[in-house]
C-alpha cells in the first residue's frame, strides 16, 4: 500500500473553514481524480473527508476505494478486483 503523506481533510476541517481558493483547488482535485476513476470504469461509494488526504503543498489523493465497484454501461455493477483497486488512478503523486 501506498504511504501518503499529509491530513486527511476532515482533520482540516476541524479547525474551521476552508478559503474560497482552498474549497476550490481541492474541490476541483476531487472532482479530476473522480472523473479519472469514473473513465475507468470505478465508482468511489464511500468519498467522505477522512478518505481524502491533502498534502502540505495542497495536493490531493483520494484514498479507501475498499467498497467501489465497476461498471460497464452504467446498468450492471461488478465488485472491483483487486488488480483495479491497486491500480493508480492517475498521475498526482502523494507527497
Amino acid at each position: 500500500m501506498e504511504l501518503c503523506e499529509g491530513e486527511d481533510l476532515s482533520t482540516i476541517l476541524e479547525r474551521g473553514a476552508l478559503s474560497i481558493d482552498e474549497a476550490r483547488s481541492i474541490a476541483g482535485q476531487i472532482a479530476s481524480g473522480l472523473e479519472e476513476a469514473h473513465e475507468k470504469g470505478i465508482i468511489h461509494r464511500d468519498l467522505k473527508p477522512a478518505n481524502i488526504k491533502v498534502s502540505s503543498e495542497g495536493k490531493v489523493k483520494l484514498l479507501d476505494f475498499g467498497l467501489a465497484r465497476t461498471f460497464d454501461d452504467g446498468n450492471s455493477s461488478t465488485e472491483v478486483s483487486a488488480e483495479t483497486m491497486t491500480a493508480p488512478l492517475w498521475t498526482t503523486p502523494c507527497l
